[in-house]
Parts: C-alpha cells; sequence; structure tokens
C-alpha cells in the first residue's frame, strides 16, 4: 500500500502570522503568562487573557495597512469579543 503525502493545510500567510504570533508572544511575555485585553469593548470582556485567549489585534486595520500586516507594534493583545466587535476599524473610529 501507497503512503500518502501529507498535505499542507496552512498557506505562506497562514504560516507567517503563526510565527508572528509566537514572536510577539515571547517578546511580550509577562511574568503572570496573562495580558489584559486593551480594548476592553464588549460586554463579555473577560479582561485577562492567556495564551489560549489571546487574540492579536492590528491597531491600524490590515485592510487598510496591508504593509502593517506582520508589523510586531501594530499588535496588540485583545480578547475574541472585542477583537470581533472592532472589526477592520481603527481605534478613532470606535
Amino acid at each position: 500500500m501507497k503512503q500518502r503525502k501529507a498535505l499542507n493545510r496552512f498557506g505562506p500567510v497562514t504560516t507567517k502570522w503563526i510565527e508572528t504570533r509566537h514572536a510577539w508572544i515571547q517578546a511580550n511575555a509577562t511574568k503572570t503568562g496573562t495580558w489584559t485585553c486593551y480594548l476592553r469593548i464588549a460586554p463579555n470582556c473577560p479582561g485577562t487573557l492567556t495564551t489560549e485567549t489571546l487574540t492579536l489585534d492590528h491597531i491600524k486595520s490590515r485592510s487598510r495597512n496591508p504593509e502593517l500586516r506582520f508589523e510586531m507594534s501594530n499588535l496588540a493583545p485583545c480578547c475574541a469579543p472585542c477583537n470581533e466587535r472592532k472589526g477592520s476599524r481603527d481605534l478613532l473610529e470606535i
């Protein structure tokens, strides 16, 4: 029986994002291993984030500033509900 070749389920952009997220976490590690959601705009915002609940928000939207997509200085810790609520708007639009 022939062995199947493993499929790469991630494209180059997804792979680059995973690497960027990992690098951001390493560069912004805290003593407690948690971060605080910088937006706090969703009613169900947990406030404190772990590695599992952490999403990274693009401060300047990636749709309007695609060159900043992987720029670590444009990323901030955020919970999923707040990140979803902000959407592709910039901070000044909220």
